[in-house]
């Protein structure tokens, strides 16, 4: 598990986002009954009431909330995280290759085709007009197949990190350790963003790709 450095802020700073109008919840002190506790307040419901209604939740119930979410996940974990990681393993690794393997032996023929044009060229058989028009279609297609690679490359690198993330999981949730406790570090690791469906329920969003409701325990 990475280490994380928390600088003046906690781990659910930033990412708790309202349902209904988008903005942030703020970390803020509630008091009732002569007592305080810590809870998280939607910015657009504090500064409009009109215009957003969501209400706080306390800190402890999202707290809870999610510890919920990462036991019933170690529970399911065969059924659940380690089906998605093959499964996300091999389709990336399949396609992505194929289609690498296919733009490059296509690059490599329009590039014999390009040397065979600059030949017919430069011995006299082309005119300079029929020469650049049939120049410029090659060297339009290996521009798309060049950025084509260039982006199958990026979404490879993006699916490799998501069945890293997936990994991680698998291996936090199925170790001995694994106590079922919320932490901090436990959130901040796992955890992209939280939305705040209602009162009653919240979808946690996770590094790894997987969205998952959860009803809010109190």
């Amino acid at each position: 598990m990475k280490k994380n450095v928390y600088l003046n802020r906690y781990a659910l700073s930033g990412k708790i986002v309202c349902g209904e109008c988008g903005r942030n919840f703020r970390r803020k002190t509630n008091y009732s009954a002569g007592r305080s506790y810590i809870a998280w307040s939607c910015i657009g419901h504090i500064e409009d009431k009109e215009s957003c209604s969501m209400l706080f939740l306390r800190d402890g119930e999202i707290k809870a909330t999610f510890t919920t979410m990462m036991n019933k996940l170690a529970f399911s974990n065969k059924l659940i995280l380690e089906p998605l990681f093959k499964s996300i393993s091999q389709i990336d690794e399949e396609i992505d290759r194929e289609r690498m393997d296919a733009i490059d032996k296509r690059v490599e023929q329009l590039m014999e085709e390009r040397n065979t044009l600059i030949t017919l060229m430069a011995k006299g058989f082309l005119e300079p007009a029929l020469f650049n028009q049939e120049r410029n279609v090659l060297d339009s297609e290996m521009k798309n197949l060049t950025t084509e690679k260039t982006n199958l490359v990026t979404n490879s690198t993006s699916g490799v990190l998501r069945a890293n993330e997936i990994k991680d999981l698998i291996d936090y949730v199925s170790a001995d350790s694994f106590k079922g406790d919320y932490t901090e570090e436990l959130l901040e690791e796992f955890v992209e963003n939280i939305i705040v469906n209602s009162r009653d329920e919240l979808t946690f969003n996770l590094k790894c790709g997987l969205s998952l409701k959860e009803k809010v325990v109190r």
